[in-house]
């Protein structure tokens, strides 16, 4: 018994190591991901290490990068590269941008598409009338 816990740590730590040895998002797919006649599984390993409680593993940097990528998509990798100082720029240009947009929002809302709505459901409403009309 005391040599198969043992074996278990070893393919614990082997697990954790390729994850080190991974040097791009291709690298940390294969590790992650499984082929199975011909259909690709993205995180089957993934899945089955946190199904075993293989906290080491699924805590590693490269795969918790790769779970950021794929929760927030590519175009926020570019956010988290940015220097606090860019970020709050970003931010202070986007806050005074909320009320002018919302502004648009609203003006928007009540032109065309609130016409569009308001004739849509009207002739929706004669098809109704129409239909009872001739039962």
């Amino acid at each position: 018994m005391k040599e198969y816990l043992n074996l278990v740590e070893v393919c614990m730590n082997f697990a954790y190591e390729l994850m080190d040895l991974c040097r791009g998002t291709q690298e940390v797919e294969a590790v992650l991901g499984e082929e199975n006649t011909g259909n690709r599984e993205p995180l089957a390993r993934l899945r089955l290490a946190i199904h075993y409680n293989e906290k080491k593993f699924v805590a590693h940097p490269n795969c918790q990068q790769h779970l950021t990528n794929i929760w927030y998509g590519k175009e926020m990798s570019s956010l988290q590269s940015m220097s606090t100082w860019k970020k709050s720029g970003l931010l202070l240009l986007f806050i005074p941008a909320l009320p002018l947009v919302t502004l648009i929002y609203v003006i928007n809302s009540n032109t065309r598409e609130s016409a569009f709505n308001e004739g849509s459901s009207k002739s929706s409403r004669s098809n109704i009338e129409r239909a009872i009309l001739e039962t």
